[in-house]
């Protein structure tokens, strides 16, 4: 019976890999369009606080509001990022006479001969081309733009149903424990999304000013990036320094500058990120840094950069839902950070 069990369990790991693969190209404009629900709830939750006359706006009013305001903020943050990554990528090849003058500093720093190892290195690397990758997915992302709103319009209409689905579902029977399991994702979910953006928002700014006053070409636009990367855990965070850093080495034919840009925002990223955010955070998620680590590496493998981007959440959830799930409430103990659930000992 055992054995059964845990065939049946590897079968269905299996089968939900290989879907999730095979249908990517269906599923995430659908998840993309969950995400921008999502923050649009968040924002609807926000109006409602706003009162006229003590009445409270309607709900149709409230949508729409939250509707116009996402979506007019991330057309106007990915306008900017598509046009600020032409821009970098159309400077790059004017920096590559820099890459003589860094040759000569480390021959004088090291007094080997590796200059033509770095050069290689260097152009190797092709900065441009990872720019010119990001910008067709970016693109690739506004294509499906508006297959994506029309899922979130559907989804919104779908949400005043919600209720009434949920009752005829469970029949009366057990529904104050999914009520409660929903709340909790939803708790927990609406905690991340907000303390993430707000510190990813005060790393961008922080490093905005730090690359300015460095003197930086396109400080906003690597603020902008710092901000997105800073949603990837751990690995977002290292790429959003280095790669201003490594570019201001190029832009400026030495290393100083991309030293000052390491210690700066690398400075604002541990201040930020391993302390300030993990005090504000606390035991919210109930999350192992190890299985976070797994997490964002197997939705990367499977889902690219937006895989990425929805590690956490989907661990999170993943983690409340199967706690309230006799059989699976083992793995949620195993993915937990403490093996603690609900506050209360597994």
């Amino acid at each position: 019976m055992g054995l059964t069990r845990l065939a049946l369990g590897l079968f269905v790991i299996i089968a939900t890999v290989l879907i999730l693969s095979y249908t990517q190209a269906v599923l995430l404009p659908f998840v993309m369009a969950l995400i921008v629900w999502y923050m649009i709830r968040l924002v609807q939750v926000r109006i409602k606080r706003i009162t006229i006359n003590g009445r409270v706006l309607p709900r149709w009013l409230r949508g729409t509001l939250a509707f116009a305001s996402i979506a007019g903020v991330l057309s106007l943050f990915l306008s900017l990022l598509i046009s600020n990554i032409n821009n970098v990528a159309g400077v790059l090849p004017h920096y590559e006479q820099n890459l003589s003058a860094m040759r000569a500093q480390v021959e004088q720093l090291t007094g080997f001969d590796l200059g033509r190892k770095l050069d290689i290195y260097l152009r190797g690397m092709d900065v441009g081309k990872v720019l010119t990758l990001m910008l067709n997915a970016l693109t690739s992302l506004l294509g499906n733009g508006t297959l994506v709103l029309i899922y979130v319009a559907f989804i919104m209409l779908e949400e005043r149903h919600a209720r009434e689905k949920l009752l005829a579902m469970h029949n009366g029977a057990g529904i104050e424990r999914t009520r409660e399991m929903l709340e909790r994702v939803d708790a927990s979910l609406s905690h991340y999304v907000t303390l993430k953006t707000g510190m990813s928002l005060l790393t961008g700014v922080v490093s905005y000013i730090a690359l300015l006053i460095i003197g930086v070409d396109f400080a906003f636009f690597w603020a902008m990036l710092i901000f997105l990367l800073n949603y990837i855990p751990t690995v977002g965070s290292l790429v959003a320094t280095v790669f201003p850093a490594l570019v201001a080495a190029v832009q400026f034919g030495s290393f100083g500058p991309a030293l000052w840009v390491l210690g700066s925002v690398g400075t604002v990223q541990l201040l930020v990120g391993n302390m300030l955010e993990p005090r504000l955070m606390g035991n919210s998620l109930n999350v192992s840094p190890l299985v976070v680590l797994l997490a964002l590496a197997f939705w990367g493998w499977l889902w690219g950069i937006v895989g990425m981007f929805l590690s956490v959440p989907i661990t999170v959830v993943l983690v409340l839902v199967m706690a309230q799930i006799p059989s699976t409430r083992w793995v949620a103990v195993l993915l937990s950070e403490k093996g603690r659930l609900n506050g209360g000992a597994s």
